[in-house]
């Protein structure tokens, strides 16, 4: 795989474009992830794999969409319970308040 340059003007919002030839390339589609960091003053974007992609490895084990739905939920249920965590703090902090008092 070569290297490709283009040239793409950043727009309102700091919008821009990826070239089509560069995301058949990669084959980024709409809705897909990137990652964004910033290495040595350049602006780097790198595809995430969707599940789709990985689904070979489960080939025989788990549904993808049926794994999709769990991780969804798990992931769901993570963010709940990161919610829970710093309510739990702050209540806990509000009784060592209290109890010093």
């Amino acid at each position: 795989m070569g290297n490709i340059e283009k040239i793409v003007k950043v727009k309102r919002k700091g919008r821009t474009t990826i070239p089509a030839q560069i995301r058949e390339q990669l084959g980024i589609k709409e809705g897909d992830e990137l990652a964004v960091e910033i290495k040595d003053q350049q602006v780097i974007f790198k595809r995430i794999p969707r599940l789709d992609d990985c689904a070979g490895i489960f080939a025989g084990h788990a549904d993808v969409v049926e794994l999709k739905k769990e991780l969804d939920k798990l992931a769901k249920n993570t963010k709940n319970l990161s919610s829970l965590h710093k309510r739990d703090k702050k209540n806990l902090a509000i009784a060592q308040t209290n109890k010093s008092c």
